[in-house]
């Protein structure tokens, strides 16, 4: 893809200029000119233009206002024609893109992109599209940023050439991994500390989902209990009414004894009566025969003594049948008495029995009831039970595990259903640690993964920066090396830059170590090492040179010459010293203070 770079910058009442367009080219732009005249008012114009953060916090906008102005602008046109029919901007369709930035003396401000309004944060965002940071001091160095750059912590050092080399997005994709598992981490904890909770509170409701099946199961025994209670009274009652059934049959059979006993007694005494009658007959025909004989004993006593003896024989005859009668009589009237005993003996028996049976019957008949009453209860309980037990028994039972109902009165019978709720959250909660625990490990991997490549490409960038520094550094009878310092750890790792000048050994580069000459050699050399590998198709450096004496000074203009030609892209110097050993092709810009105003000239 073709590269843009600045056409030029336009300065209206801005700083020592009233309107002023410096005209730049590809390659190399020097802008020299005397101190005071205005030189570095146009690298502050590009970086106001394009949105630098540094500008904003070194000094208030306003007072970058020419004197005596309310509005000033600063206007960078980049270019943007077509080449192999591709442009170096992808977002427009024009040959020139300009950027604008309004000042106002009240402090407000606000930019322009080819005349049409836009924010700062679109317009920072548009040049980062194309490798543009005017935030990187290796991409826009002030005056004063040489001293700077030997201040700034190898960190800042490392992201500034992470930044300019295009590797930022490395370092961006690691702290992007290594959030992403530190917050895998931190889920992982927080649900772990979750699951731990409700695990114990899991315990609780486990305690109290058993109690609850232990008080179901009580309910469903009791329930049984009491129908087994049922039919066991069902029982007790039947064994009732067939032992009421079995006493009236009994006392039926008695009933049948004592009738038939009373009907042979009816008819002993009946035949009693009528023995008894007849032998009171033939007794008084006994007592008229006796009668009869002794009159007529009487009235033979007058008569011969033989008729008195017969007469006495028959009297005696009929005295001893008399007798012979009335034992027989009494005989008989005893045997009707203990006929008529019997009878009435066999009728107070057989009705006792039968107001027996009575009382029996109608006890069978409450006891029927009552055995019908309990088979209702006990089929509307439910289906029968065959029981041995007695209801006593039963009733003992359904007291005990009545006792243990009431000892688990105080179970929910939500119970079930936080048990059930705290089931499933736990073993959600299980599946999302096993889950993040594949995603840590997964996050663990790729971070290994982005950090070996990052340090492999920072290694990579670093072995070319020192091959082309050293050759710069031997040409100023110096040496250095640039080293990665904790590149195990993203936030520490570093960049230290480590120089020696005549034979001196190495030593790191810091403001208080090297003079101001050296720091400059050293940092413009590290700068120009790096410019293969720099994104940015612009470069600025304002007085890098201010330092450095005439002869290296001279060496490190035919370095920056040869490697910026090499490297392509667009560079702009600013020195206000002597050029020196210039090239063809350079762009050289002057500067000069004409009466109170900075005006430019182009010699080349």
């Amino acid at each position: 893809m073709p590269s843009t770079y600045i056409k030029e910058v336009v300065l209206e009442d801005f700083m020592s200029y009233e309107y002023s367009r410096v005209p730049l080219k590809p390659g190399l732009n020097i802008i020299t000119g005397p101190n005071g005249a205005g030189k570095s008012s146009i690298v502050l114009g590009i970086a106001v233009a394009m949105g630098q953060t540094y500008t904003e916090r070194s000094r208030r906008l306003r007072d970058l206002i020419r004197r005596g102005k309310n509005v000033a602008r600063v206007t960078v046109v980049l270019d943007n024609r077509p080449v192999d029919g591709k442009r170096p901007i992808p977002f427009s369709r024009k040959d020139e893109v300009r950027i604008s930035r309004y000042l106002r003396s009240d402090g407000t401000y606000w930019f322009e992109m080819d005349y049409k309004p836009i924010d700062k944060a679109e317009v920072v965002y548009r040049l980062s599209r194309l490798g543009i940071n005017p935030n990187n001091m290796l991409i826009i160095m002030h005056q004063g940023m040489v001293g700077d750059f030997s201040r700034l912590s190898p960190q800042d050092r490392l992201k500034l050439v992470e930044e300019a080399a295009g590797l930022h997005e490395y370092r961006e994709r690691i702290l992007d991994a290594r959030k992403k598992l530190e917050e895998i981490v931190s889920e992982e904890e927080s649900l772990k500390e979750l699951l731990s909770k409700s695990e114990k509170t899991m315990g609780y409701w486990e305690e109290q989902y058993k109690r609850l099946l232990e008080k179901r199961e009580l309910k469903e025994k009791l329930k049984e209990l009491r129908l087994e209670l049922a039919w066991s009274k069902w029982n007790l009652q039947l064994k009732n009414v067939e032992k009421i059934r079995a006493r009236i049959a009994q006392r039926e059979l008695e009933a049948e004894k004592w009738q038939n006993r009373l009907k042979e007694a009816e008819k002993r005494a009946k035949e009693a009566r009528e023995a008894l009658k007849k032998s009171w007959e033939s007794l008084e025909e006994a007592f008229l025969d006796l009668s009869v004989e002794e009159r007529a004993l009487g009235r033979t006593e007058a008569s011969s003594g033989e008729s008195i003896k017969d007469a006495m024989k028959s009297v005696e005859a009929a005295r001893a049948k008399v007798e012979a009668l009335k034992s027989s009589f009494f005989k008989k009237q005893e045997e009707l008495i203990e006929a008529s005993i019997e009878r009435a003996l066999s009728e107070f028996r057989l009705k006792m029995v039968r107001s027996e049976i009575s009382k029996l019957k109608r006890k069978l008949s409450e006891a029927e009831q009552k055995l019908s009453e309990l088979e209702s209860e006990a089929m509307n309980l439910g289906h029968k039970v065959e029981t041995e037990r007695s209801p006593e028994e039963i009733i003992q039972e359904i007291r005990f595990a009545s006792a243990k109902l009431s000892s688990l009165a105080d179970v929910s019978d939500e119970t079930e259903q936080m048990y059930l709720n705290y089931s499933k959250m736990l073993e959600e909660l299980r599946e999302k640690v096993r889950i993040l625990a594949e995603n840590k490990k997964a996050a663990i991997k790729e971070l290994e993964e982005r950090s070996k490549l990052w340090r492999r490409r920072l290694r990579a960038l670093i072995g070319e920066i020192n091959e082309t520094l050293n050759n710069i550094l031997e040409r100023l009878d110096a040496k250095g090396e640039v080293r990665l310092t904790d590149l195990e750890d993203v936030e520490k790792a570093g960049l230290r830059i480590f120089v020696g000048y005549r034979g001196a050994p190495l030593a790191e580069l810091d403001p208080f170590t090297q003079s101001g000459g050296e720091r400059s050699t050293a940092i413009i050399a590290f700068l120009l090492s790096l410019q293969k590998q720099m994104k940015s198709p612009i470069r600025v450096v304002d007085e890098f040179d201010v330092h450095m004496d005439p002869a290296n000074r001279e060496r490190m203009f035919e370095q920056i010459f040869e490697i910026l030609k090499e490297a392509g892209g667009q560079s702009i110097f600013v020195t206000p010293r002597r050029l020196v050993g210039l090239k063809e092709g350079t762009h050289i810009i002057v500067v000069q203070n004409v009466e109170g105003a900075s005006k430019i000239r182009e010699v080349s």
